[in-house]
C-alpha cells in the first residue's frame, strides 16, 4: 500500500518529532485534546522507546532512539541520510550488506513508525541491523508520534545524541 500511495509527507524541511511507545492507549481522536497535551510530559517520561526523528533541510531524515525490554535488555536505533525508497514503502539508508545498497531503518503510517524485524537481524531485511539493534528481550516496539513542548523535545534530542545513554 505504502509503495502506492508514495512518499509521506512526515515532517517538514528542518523539522524534528519525537514518537514514543504509547505507555497508555488513546483512541487516536483524543490526540488532539487539549487535555492530551497537558499530560504529554508525562506520557514521554513513562515510556519503555522513544525515538528522534528529524528531517534536515536537503528532504533527507535521521534518527536517534532507544527502547528497554526486559531483565533491562536494550535496543538502539540510530542513522542518516535516509530516505523513502517507493520500490519497498521503507524509509531506507545507505548499506553495503543491502542488495539495492540501501536497508530498511524504519516505515511510517499515520504518526507510526515500526522498525524491520522489531530491531533484530531479519532476512527479509538485509543490512538493517546496520542501524537498529536489540538485546534479547528488548524490541524495538512501534513508536506514535507525540507533539511536546519544544523545550521537552530539544531535551530529549540533546539525550539520545549523548553518551549518557
Amino acid at each position: 500500500l505504502q509503495t502506492e500511495l508514495g512518499e509521506p509527507e512526515m515532517l517538514k524541511r528542518g523539522e524534528s518529532a519525537l514518537f514514543i511507545d504509547m505507555p497508555i492507549s488513546f483512541p487516536a481522536s483524543f490526540h488532539q485534546n487539549p487535555l492530551f497535551r497537558k499530560i504529554t510530559p508525562v506520557l514521554a517520561g513513562a515510556t519503555m522507546g522513544e525515538a528522534i526523528l528529524s528531517r534536515a533541510t536537503n528532504g533527507r531524515y535521521s534518527i536517534a532512539g532507544e527502547a528497554i525490554g526486559g531483565n533491562a535488555h536494550s535496543c538502539s536505533v540510530g542513522g542518516e541520510d535516509i530516505g523513502f525508497d517507493p520500490a519497498t514503502g521503507w524509509f531506507s539508508g545507505p548499506s553495503d550488506e543491502a542488495p539495492m545498497g540501501k536497508a530498511a531503518v524504519f516505515r511510517w503510517f499515520e504518526d507510526v513508525i515500526e522498525f524491520p524485524g522489531s530491531g533484530h537481524p531479519d532476512e527479509a531485511f538485509p543490512g538493517s541491523d546496520s542501524y537498529a539493534s536489540c538485546g534479547m528481550r528488548a524490541t524495538l516496539q512501534p513508536m506514535t508520534r507525540i507533539v511536546v513542548p519544544k523545550s521537552l523535545l530539544a531535551n530529549r534530542k540533546a539525550y539520545l545524541a549523548s553518551d549518557e545513554r
